[in-house]
């Protein structure tokens, strides 16, 4: 039988990152990465605790749960100016990615090169400013764990983190959005012989892994069952092929990605939670947030946002369901 690229990209990372994850979180816990021109490692992976403390309570009327409003972003519209100019000027746009999320931003060994949804959305971005005919000499893709998302961007360290990063309330308090890009929920990964078939159906003795700074840690405090915190949600794929855990929450378009590499694993129940993925920017860097929302909306209008679906998630996702961008956060 044939196999498809997904499927070979799939068992090499299994084979390739994963064996290498295993090896490095015994020797650091978030894990490592090889060095090459275009990757910088982040220097804080390991560590979880924001260097700014999130707000004691929620912006009034922001419930962080379910409501479109919570995820308005500003006004579609490129610019030449202020932030944009400032990168411009720089030569460079300083990304945060992920380079072992299969699907979403990870290093393809057949190439070694970073590929996945987000990684091609920073693509066109990058394009917008620098010019069509520009590669990923213009990019400086900083990899990092989940937990140092938010803090990379507080401290300056990139201009922009495109990583399947939630956009609510809380985080809106610290950081910059664009409007959503994609729609995802969180799930359970279990082994494929577990009778567990949702997250009711963990027990006492059970171990779920979560990943810190994530939404899915936000969501499991108070559960009956043991909590695993990580500080990446690949630890989290490490310590379930060990049986360190029995189940992994997260999203459900990161855990498609995990099933994908393992076919001993499958994920299981309804959607616990709604997780529209935007792209951060540095608080106050409004007009960047802008121009990369007028780059997703030209997206979706001339169906590379489809075309960009297609080549990276729909073998594994099925169709594409186009997520409602908002767009009427106040401009400063």
């Amino acid at each position: 039988m044939t196999r498809s690229r997904h499927q070979v990209v799939a068992a090499l990372i299994r084979t390739v990152s994963i064996g290498t994850a295993l090896i490095c979180t015994a020797v650091l816990a978030g894990g490592c990465a090889t060095a090459t021109p275009d990757v910088a490692v982040a220097t804080t992976t390991t560590t979880a605790p924001p260097t700014t403390a999130a707000p004691s309570s929620l912006p009034a009327g922001c419930d962080d749960v379910e409501d479109l409003a919570d995820t308005a972003s500003y006004s579609p519209k490129l610019t030449d100016g202020g932030t944009v100019a400032a990168i411009r000027q720089a030569g460079v746009l300083r990304v945060g990615v992920s380079d072992d999320t299969l699907l979403f931003g990870y290093r393809d060994p057949a190439t070694d090169r970073l590929e996945g949804f987000d990684i091609e959305l920073l693509r066109l971005v990058s394009k917008s400013i620098f010019g069509a005919a520009t590669g990923d000499e213009r990019l400086r893709f900083v990899v990092m764990a989940y937990s140092d998302r938010l803090p990379a961007l507080e401290e300056g360290r990139v201009d922009l983190v495109a990583h399947t990063m939630t956009i609510n309330c809380t985080r809106w308090a610290r950081i910059g959005f664009s409007a959503t890009y994609l729609d995802a929920g969180q799930r359970l990964l279990v082994r494929a012989d577990s009778n567990v078939d949702a997250l009711e159906g963990l027990g006492t003795n059970d171990r779920l892994c979560v990943t810190a700074g994530s939404t899915s840690s936000d969501n499991s405090s108070g559960l009956a069952v043991k909590v695993v915190t990580v500080p990446d949600i690949t630890d989290c794929l490490v310590k379930f092929q060990r049986g360190e855990v029995s189940a992994i929450r997260s999203d459900d378009t990161v855990l498609a990605g995990f099933a994908a590499q393992d076919p001993g694993a499958r994920v299981v129940g309804p959607r616990l939670s709604r997780e529209p993925y935007g792209i951060g920017a540095k608080a106050g860097s409004v007009d960047l947030v802008r121009h990369v929302n007028a780059v997703i909306e030209q997206a979706f209008a001339d169906g590379t946002w489809q075309l960009i679906y297609d080549q990276n998630l729909a073998p594994t996702l099925g169709a594409a369901t186009v997520p409602t961008r908002v767009y009427d956060r106040p401009v400063p």
